[in-house]
């Protein structure tokens, strides 16, 4: 999220691509990417990422309960 922050997508994509293959059902990850996929101008790929960000969020687990509670 730091290089997302600083605004480096590309590069920000490449690490949640490796975080999304070792936690494939968090939802977050996928908004995450998908934030940086639309600032990159990768706006298909962010829809894609989105869809199944939300898909994700909907499935009771203790991630999304977490995230619940966080707020």
């Amino acid at each position: 999220m730091c290089l997302q922050a600083l605004g480096f997508h590309l590069d920000a994509i490449d690490d949640f691509d490796k975080a999304i293959d070792m936690d494939p059902d968090d939802c977050n990850l996928y908004f995450m990417r998908a934030m940086s996929m639309r600032g990159a101008g990768r706006y298909e790929d962010a829809d894609e990422d989105f869809r199944r960000a939300i898909a994700l969020s909907k499935v009771k687990s203790v991630a999304n309960t977490v995230y619940t509670l966080r707020g």
